[in-house]
């Protein structure tokens, strides 16, 4: 046996050591536990619902890790949530540091998505338990709005017509969208506006509508244009509008006036024929009931509403023919009184008589209206009739030749009055040198009394031809639009009348439109020209401009128009991303290189710590030839206790080394009164395992 007071040493040795390793346990297991508050700043939008996750991270868990139980869901117009009790170090007693993430949850699928959509957020750290959240609404910027405009009948060319673009929300007026006004000319039949606004600052969608304008080219007025009635439809989505502008014939008052000069007492009656013509319908007379008289001393007469277009919505030029009725008033003869010489004003409705007694001179006049400086030879033939009787030939009045520059001849000595002393009414027709009806190649003709009118309108045509050149880029062309245009000495661009929209397809490198008018009006001839683009489906409208990735260069020869392509190579932004997986909470630089198609692009770009990624700006998409060119990245060297994987643009570095020595002295205190304690009961245990291998020996 050994002594009892040894023993007894042992004994109260070993409880304090137990008691030491139980309040070390506890005090490493008992710890404080802290509160958390979130308080949400909402600027602007419709303010949704949110989902909050906490994660903590500490010096043994340098990755944050999501918080067991801490999604929280706060429905406007609630402003925060909380959580309790969570603890304040890890089981190594390291502090926690809470960061939090804000985003949506999906009931459904148990899925939680960071980030607000249209939403900046700033997330202040932890401060006195407290997250501060500021949401701020960004307005999308991505609305586009296609207005469409059609026409039905009407006049040519069309007026320019202003849209207008407005806004407004549930609870907001209408407002003109900044920038929200084009113009569109004769020829233009769309409008797009890009990059609007899709919702005020409090997040309330808004609704475009459109308002059209016309110009009488000094002036904007509101609506449609004078004969034409607007009906507006809007799309489903209400992001498109197509405004049809249909022809509806308005309707004109014609005065016609009447001026003596000189003359005697009494003044003689005689009537007006009205005439109409436009550039779609050609000059016709007016039935005889519209036929106006005008007795001694009446100056002016009129013919209310008279339709101001024809049916295709060209508009009509009138104009008035005087003439004499028979006895009766069954038949009206074009012409003058005698004795009365008659001019009419440039517009045709004003028709002035000059007391001239009649001599037994015959004079018919030529008038050429367009066409080229020099006219052709024609030849005069002189009529004569008495009122009510018929139309016969002058005897004894030869054909008459007028030359280019001859504008009026003469038949001397003409009988004017047939054997009852009824006054004969001379006319003239054009004819050709033998005398039969002529008119001039490339004209119309007017024959009203004394007077022929001559207007130019040639049916020559020709053709024109575009060449499509390719200069470096895909062997894949795109699809390319074209229009064609015209131009004269007296005439502006414009497109051409009737000409066939065109496409070349990729392979297809020329086009040509014919019979095309090939002078104007004058005589001038036109000067052709094409302009690439591209049209819609039904090909009514073309938006100009060369494809993507290419300019374009005009140039012309006496055959055509050749269009070149030139490839231009594209720019775009790479980024190359670094991830850390593990590691101490401080990173080493380390660099980037970028490469192409395997081959190094520039001088390598260092990333120091904290930061996790590089742009590289405006780098060549292509190579000349359009092929796309292949990016990535890679790391210079890789950096101690790492491993290193590539993934295109990505270089991942994983952690594969121990941690460093991180200078916690938490423990120490408890670990000494632990070998002190130790340090007391070794004398006794040694005497104890003395004694006994003592004793088993013996």
């Amino acid at each position: 046996m050994y002594p009892a007071s040894r023993f007894t040493r042992f004994i109260v040795a070993l409880l304090l050591l137990t008691s030491l390793l139980a309040n070390i346990s506890t005090t490493a297991v008992a710890q404080s536990t802290l509160d958390i508050q979130a308080g949400i700043i909402w600027n602007g939008g419709l303010k949704p619902t949110v989902a909050f996750q906490l994660y903590r991270s500490s010096a043994t868990t340098a990755t944050p890790q999501l918080v067991p139980n801490s999604l929280r869901e706060v429905v406007y117009p609630s402003t925060g949530t909380n959580w309790f009790g969570l603890p304040l170090n890890d089981p190594h007693n390291n502090p926690y540091t809470y960061t939090l993430k804000q985003g949506t949850w999906d009931s459904a699928s148990s899925q939680f998505t960071e980030g607000l959509t249209n939403y900046s957020t700033e997330i202040s750290p932890l401060q006195a338990g407290r997250f501060t959240i500021t949401n701020t609404y960004v307005i999308p910027t991505a609305g586009v709005f296609t207005a469409t405009k059609n026409w039905i009948g009407g006049i040519s060319p069309r007026p320019t017509i202003r849209f207008q673009l407005f806004r407004r929300t549930s609870q907001t007026s209408p407002e003109l969208v900044p920038n929200g006004t084009i113009d569109l000319p004769d020829g233009t039949t769309s409008a797009k506006w890009e990059n609007l606004e899709e919702t005020d600052h409090n997040g309330l969608k808004y609704e475009f509508t459109i308002e059209e304008s016309y110009s009488d080219n000094n002036n904007f007025y509101l609506g449609a244009p004078p004969g034409f009635t607007a009906t507006i439809d809007y799309a489903l989505d209400k992001k498109s509008v197509i405004v049809t502008n249909t022809y509806t014939a308005a309707t004109i008052d014609i005065v016609a006036k009447k001026v003596w000069v000189n003359g005697v007492d009494p003044i003689p009656e005689v009537a007006f024929r009205l005439y109409r013509q436009s550039d779609t319908t050609p000059r016709e007379a007016l039935p005889d009931d519209q036929i106006k008289t005008l007795p001694a001393g009446t100056t002016t007469v009129t013919w209310p509403d008279m339709p101001t277009f024809d049916s295709k919505g060209s508009r009509f030029a009138y104009s008035v023919v005087e003439g004499l009725w028979n006895a009766d008033k069954t038949i009206l003869t074009e012409g003058s009184p005698i004795d009365y010489a008659a001019t009419y004003s440039t517009d045709r409705l004003t028709v002035t008589n000059t007391y001239s007694p009649q001599t037994p001179n015959i004079t018919a006049t030529k008038d050429w209206e367009g066409g080229p400086a020099t006219k052709p030879t024609v030849w005069f033939k002189l009529f004569r009739q008495i009122v009510g009787g018929p139309l016969e030939e002058a005897p004894d009045a030869e054909i008459l030749e007028l030359k280019s520059g001859t504008t009026s001849v003469t038949w001397p000595n003409q009988v004017i009055k047939d054997p009852d002393d009824n006054p004969y009414i001379f006319s003239v027709k054009e004819v050709n040198s033998t005398g039969q009806a002529f008119t001039p190649e490339g004209y119309t003709k007017i024959e009203v009394g004394l007077t022929v009118t001559n207007t130019f309108s040639t049916n020559e045509t020709g053709s024109w031809t575009v060449k499509k050149e390719w200069v470096n880029g895909p062997k894949i062309r795109p699809t390319i639009g074209l229009r064609l245009f015209r131009q004269s000495s007296s005439t502006p661009v414009e497109p051409a009348p009737n000409a066939q929209a065109k496409e070349l397809v990729n392979g297809v490198t020329t086009a040509t439109w014919d019979n095309l008018k090939t002078v104007d009006a004058f005589g001038n001839p036109y000067i052709f020209s094409v302009r690439e683009g591209t049209w819609n489906a039904d090909k009514t409208i073309f938006t100009e401009g060369a494809p993507t990735s290419y300019k374009v260069t005009y140039s012309s020869d006496a055959n055509g128009t050749i269009i070149t392509n030139t490839y231009v190579i594209p720019k775009i932004n790479v980024t190359g991303t670094k991830i850390w997986s593990g590691g101490p909470t401080t990173k080493p630089n380390i660099q980037l290189q970028l490469y192409r198609n395997g081959g190094a692009m520039g001088s390598p770009y260092t990333l120091t710590n904290g930061v996790t990624s590089y742009t590289w700006q405006a780098v060549d998409q292509t190579d000349i030839n359009g092929v796309t060119y292949q990016y990535t990245v890679d790391e210079v060297s890789v950096p101690v206790y790492y491993s290193k994987r590539v993934a295109g643009m990505t270089v991942t570095n994983t952690y594969t080394g121990s941690y460093p020595y991180t200078g916690d002295t938490t423990h120490n205190s408890r670990w000494l009164i632990l070998l002190l304690g130790l340090a007391a009961i070794l004398p006794a245990v040694s005497w104890f395992d003395l004694k006994l291998l003592t004793r088993r020996k013996g």
